[in-house]
């Protein structure tokens, strides 16, 4: 997905004279984005917000359901399972709950997605499988209005998030939101009947949330009525391209009109970093997980660039100096085994100040020839490694 997105990125910056996101947190990101690169040219930039009705259908005759046994709290998480949405957060977070004591359900609805094959399978051979614990692949607007409404709350635990409809569908039947605290949750989250957030990636975090949930008096309400219908949705994206009601437009404070369609501004890297361009945070996100096909061990961090000059894989022509993440492989005595390997490429850019995920692959091939650790750290190609790795059990 990286270098098709980047692919993507650049060629919408070329062409384009206007972007249209889908929440105010993704168009200050974008805006933020532009100023970082230095783009060259003005850009409209508008959001909208997505609405949130149901259609009425028929009545489900067997309407999805949780547990049949004890009316114990429900948990919802709704949302195709892939790495972002924080799935594996939420299953520690129950499984230390369940440890405790607490009698409570976690039912997730989505398919499973891309890079989740190992999640899939942690979830179905759980021991609360089909008790405590839920899986729905596939439901209808039916079924789905029927979980809503059976549920006490709504976890959104996604590291990153365009919107988060799922936010203000539980609005929408009157429902609170336990969710990551990222910032376009806060800004949905005006859409659910009450919400309460936690650190993101943070299983105690959440933890602490559910039970400050269960401990709270809070009761269900109705959602929102000011947030949008589909209908009013379409409109004001309509008001925003048709009325050109755009939330801003950014102007470069050096711009250059006759700028190539291809000058995207600063995206390529095309000298060596020195030591305060290179600050930066490396932290823990999950794994080592397998990949889908199995030939792999999947490790994810999350990398913050804490200098102030843009990093990007991107660079000279003869592949030198791009910025990338790869890792070092040691064995059980801490010797390294294996010291150059594949490297993770950042999308497009990461400009100061700015975190993003990313993750390395260390082939189960390398675990078999006596790996134990991986030291997980960033690089510049053809001048040096930043230092200060993270070392991750495999």
């Amino acid at each position: 997905m990286p270098p098709a997105f980047s692919a993507w990125f650049q060629t919408a910056l070329a062409y384009s004279t206007g972007f249209v996101c889908i929440s105010r947190a993704v168009a200050d990101e974008l805006l933020d984005l532009l100023a970082g690169i230095r783009f060259p040219r003005p850009m409209k930039v508008g959001y909208w917000q997505l609405g949130a009705d149901f259609a009425k259908g028929p009545t489900v005759s067997k309407p999805a359901r949780a547990s049949t046994g004890a009316m114990r709290p429900r948990f919802l998480m709704v949302g195709t399972l892939e790495p972002r949405k924080g799935h594996r957060v939420a299953l520690d977070a129950f499984e230390a709950l369940w440890a405790d004591g607490f009698d409570i359900e976690l039912i997730i609805v989505g398919k499973t997605g891309w890079g989740t094959a190992y999640l899939d399978d942690r979830i179905r051979r759980h021991a609360e499988f089909g008790k405590r614990l839920h899986l729905h692949s596939q439901v209808d607007d039916g079924d789905l209005a029927t979980l809503y409404t059976g549920c006490d709350a709504l976890i959104a635990a996604s590291f990153a998030e365009g919107f988060g409809l799922p936010i203000v569908e539980a609005g929408h039947f009157g429902k609170p939101v336990i969710a990551s605290d990222i910032p376009v949750f806060r800004e949905v989250g005006k859409g659910a009947a009450a919400a309460s957030f936690f650190e993101a990636g943070s299983a105690a975090a959440l933890g602490a949330a559910v039970k400050d949930f269960l401990n709270s008096t809070a009761t269900a309400k109705t959602g929102d009525a000011s947030w949008p219908t589909w209908s009013e949705s379409a409109t004001q994206l309509e008001d925003v391209v048709v009325g050109q009601k755009w939330y801003k437009l950014y102007e470069p404070k050096d711009p250059r009109p006759l700028a190539l369609r291809t000058d995207l501004g600063t995206t390529r890297v095309m000298a060596p970093l020195e030591e305060e361009q290179r600050a930066h945070r490396l932290e823990f996100v999950e794994g080592p997980c397998a990949t889908d096909d199995g030939a792999a061990l999947k490790i994810v961090v999350n990398v913050t660039n804490l200098s102030d000059t843009v990093w990007s894989s991107l660079c000279a022509a003869d592949g030198q100096l791009g910025v990338t993440l790869s890792y070092h492989a040691l064995d059980a005595a801490g010797q390294s085994i294996q010291y150059n390997n594949a490297r993770t490429n950042i999308p497009f850019v990461l400009v100061p100040g700015d975190t993003i995920y990313l993750a390395v692959n260390v082939p189960m091939s390398l675990k078999n020839s006596g790996a134990e650790f991986v030291e997980i750290e960033l690089v510049q190609e053809g001048n040096c490694w930043f230092g200060n790795p993270l070392r991750v059990a495999l």
